[in-house]
């Protein structure tokens, strides 16, 4: 059967055309088809996928439902027509939630919805019946928190810019009061080695009365601290999947005692513990700029943190502006 992709419009020209070939690698990953065979195509003047599977209707629908470039899913009529199918899956909580906050430096929450599937479909979890835990250890103001509360699994982050923290804090208790979502906040301490302590705000929440009762919330973290700290506070194997958007520029950098700290540098301390905090199977996928940090280094510097580094296929081909 043939099927269509209408893909997530944006308003730049480049990052349009960056998308078609992100789409590309995403729907190959999640497929693991040999036999898809999608290809770029315009449908009435917009850009879209086209491929061809096996699969009915009803089991493609499930399969793609949380494809970050889909806008509607079609079914391809021999004779030119074409039925709609999905928009994709329904939010736990909301879709707005991860683009309403907007600030300098915000990684693009389509982007961030995408990054989170290649770590997904990269995983051993993908399928997994249980509800995951994500951790962003340099989260920002938590886009990529928000994506995977919205996904109903449970989000950490952690972030040195205080008010970065302080931000999404704020912004995401107005939202649950706001749209009446049945929650609970709490603050804990984290020990750290060194008897050093991280103040780790806890939310807990549910889109339903009846889960809430049934004590069945998903939880959200925010840690103000060192991404390698942060990391070092949770227990070995705590997560199923990680992601980090690098930071790109001056603005971003992370301090060692005043000064800049490189690209590299914070990959080499980030990295090792990391790779402690993920469950066997589990997957990381790092969004960077290849001026500041060439592919070949960055491949390198995973390796000797122990990750084992996909390439080829849906893996290769992911540079983007």
């Amino acid at each position: 059967m043939q099927y269509g992709i209408l893909l997530w419009p944006h308003m730049n020209n480049r990052y349009q055309d960056a998308i078609k070939p992100l789409g590309l690698s995403e729907l190959s990953l999640v497929l693991g088809d040999a036999d898809v065979a999608p290809r770029h195509e315009s449908i009435a003047g917009v850009d879209a996928i086209c491929f061809e599977s096996a699969l009915s209707p009803d089991e493609i629908i499930p399969k793609l439902a949380d494809l970050a470039h889909l806008y509607l899913l079609l079914q391809m009529n021999a004779d030119g027509s074409f039925i709609p199918l999905s928009s994709g899956r329904s939010p736990y909580l909301g879709a707005d939630l991860p683009s309403v906050l907007k600030y300098k430096g915000k990684t693009n929450e389509v982007f961030t919805h995408y990054l989170i599937n290649m770590a997904l479909y990269a995983s051993a979890f993908a399928d997994a019946p249980v509800r995951l835990k994500l951790i962003d250890p340099m989260c920002g103001r938590a886009t990529a928190l928000f994506d995977a509360v919205n996904r109903g699994w449970d989000a950490f982050g952690a972030d040195l810019d205080r008010a970065d923290i302080h931000e999404a804090d704020v912004f995401f208790k107005r939202y649950l009061t706001f749209h009446k979502f049945k929650h609970t906040t709490k603050e804990m301490s984290m020990t750290l080695k060194g008897k050093r302590s991280l103040l780790r705000k806890q939310f807990r929440f549910a889109n339903a009365p009846e889960a809430f009762k049934a004590g069945d919330m998903p939880e959200l973290s925010l840690i103000c601290a060192d991404a390698a700290d942060a990391l070092s506070a949770f227990p070995r194997k705590s997560f199923h999947l990680a992601v980090m958007d690098l930071p790109y520029g001056v603005q971003h950098s992370a301090a060692t005692r005043g000064k800049p700290e490189s690209v590299e540098k914070l990959l080499s301390r980030v990295l090792p513990a990391l790779r402690e905090s993920l469950l066997p199977g589990g997957a990381v996928a790092i969004s960077f700029n290849v001026h500041n940090l060439p592919l070949t280094q960055a491949r390198a510097l995973l390796s000797d943190a122990g990750f084992d580094v996909m390439q080829g296929g849906a893996f290769d081909g992911l540079s983007h502006w």
